[in-house]
């Protein structure tokens, strides 16, 4: 009989495969008695612990990547259900950029010029690379909800502002020619939002914490 050698398979050689892989057998084991795979090890947030909600991976990732580091240490939370804030959503997309340290030294904003703020580096990134415009000229109301539509808006111009190759468009509350109608439709052909109906976007409605790093992971991750 002849022995041949045969190559390594490929992607054993892979690092990020290989941590990707020993990661999923450490947290997931399937139950002997219903056949089912379930969590083997507990997330760190207390309150994202149900895997079939649909911002469970995508919380994971952020907290991986250093996107989140959640809301809360004792208990640990993420807060999936409170209503992002504008600092807070820059301050995401800003660190899933790799934190760039932006070359402006002074904010344009009056309610942005605390140096210590966490988000203060976030911001004037944000306004350097056009992806804010504040919510006038001297103020960017950290602390105001983000609306769905400002959230996609602000990836849309991460993304240098794609024409979206749609024409048609599902959602009966965005009408053509507003600020955000290209950013809805691009999120939208991209898959990375599918409104809150089949025909609606609530673009004025408050952008979940889930919300957000959903977005997220799907501009970045998942696409």
């Amino acid at each position: 009989m002849k022995v041949v050698a045969m190559e390594p398979y490929a992607h054993w050689n892979n690092p990020r495969m290989i941590d990707d892989i020993w990661e999923f057998f450490s947290n997931y084991r399937r139950n002997p008695e219903t056949g089912k795979i379930e969590v083997q090890n507990k997330f760190l947030f207390d309150d994202v612990q149900d895997p079939e909600k649909s911002f469970y991976e995508p919380v994971y990732w952020a907290y991986k990547n250093g996107i989140t580091t959640g809301t809360s240490e004792e208990p640990p939370l993420f807060s999936p259900f409170a209503t992002c804030t504008r600092a807070q959503f820059v301050t995401f997309l800003w660190r899933q950029q790799g934190k760039p340290e932006p070359t402006l030294t002074e904010s344009p904003f009056k309610d942005v010029q605390n140096k210590e703020l966490s988000y203060y580096k976030a911001v004037l990134w944000a306004v350097e690379n056009k992806i804010t415009t504040g919510t006038s000229e001297t103020t960017f109301d950290p602390g105001k909800k983000v609306t769905r539509a400002q959230a996609v808006t602000f990836l849309w111009r991460a993304n240098n502002k794609p024409a979206p190759k749609t024409t048609v468009n599902p959602f009966k509350d965005v009408a053509a020619g507003l600020s955000y109608s290209d950013a809805v439709l691009w999120a939208f052909e991209n898959n990375i939002t599918t409104g809150t109906s089949a025909t609606t976007f609530n673009p004025g409605g408050d952008c979940t914490r889930g919300a957000t790093v959903t977005f997220l992971w799907r501009t970045y991750a998942k696409n």
